[in-house]
């Protein structure tokens, strides 16, 4: 049965790399009897990617699939609903924390979603003035006596869709990330350089992150069995 690798966020491709290099190694796997899915969104990561377990140079347009020199296959998704189900193990390092979320602040009439709008060509934060489809469906998964939280929808179907897979077809997930379990305040924030700045000073030109609420990870797990 062929060990099927899938990784969420590769990066560079350091990590797909470095496990790759250990299995050959220890002699654990029939090098030809894996199967590594990489699950990436821009074509400029898949290009560094491809560069760095090829060793070839690729332009920025989408890799789909290349066979390494040791046998291994090597296949490129842009989301996990592509990737064929089976039993599988998945990995992904300090992914979630960079996928979008939507915030919350509870005010005299109810919770409102934080919204963004531009003043004298700056933008800034502000409240939305009536419910929102997100404030409705989303700040039910909100601890109580809270004034403020976070959700992040989309790593809480990524993970149902993983523990579903888990399930019926076996294997297993690693999810490395940083976070709490219990968060209470905004986390959402930006860095340049190192440097933590303010998400909306350089629009496109910082990277942005919000800690994991590992207890909706949880949660969602828990609901499928797993």
């Amino acid at each position: 049965m062929p060990c099927n690798i899938i990784e969420l966020g590769p990066g560079k491709g350091t990590l797909v790399k470095n496990m790759l290099n250990v299995f050959s190694e220890l002699n654990q796997f029939e090098t030809g009897g894996i199967h590594v899915h990489l699950v990436e969104l821009s074509p400029q990561m898949t290009a560094l990617q491809y560069n760095l377990l090829t060793g070839n140079s690729l332009s920025c347009s989408l890799a789909k699939q290349v066979s390494l020199n040791n046998g291994i296959k090597v296949t490129w998704y842009t989301h996990l609903s592509q990737v064929p189900k089976g039993l599988s193990y998945y990995i992904a390092h300090e992914f979630l924390d960079a996928l979008p979320v939507h915030q919350f602040k509870l005010t005299n009439t109810g919770w409102r979603e934080v919204m963004i709008d531009i003043d004298n060509s700056y933008l800034k934060f502000v409240l939305s003035r009536s419910p929102t489809p997100a404030s409705i469906a989303y700040t039910k998964l909100l601890p109580e006596n809270i004034t403020e939280g976070e959700v992040c929808p989309e790593a809480l179907v990524l993970v149902e869709e993983i523990a579903q897979r888990l399930k019926h077809y076996g294997g297993t997930a690693l999810l490395a990330d940083y976070g709490h379990k219990d968060i209470k305040y905004f986390t959402l924030r930006g860095f340049k350089d190192h440097k933590e700045c303010h998400i909306l000073s350089e629009p496109g030109k910082m990277d942005i992150t919000a800690d994991v609420n590992f207890k909706m990870i949880e949660d969602v797990v828990h609901s499928q069995g797993c």
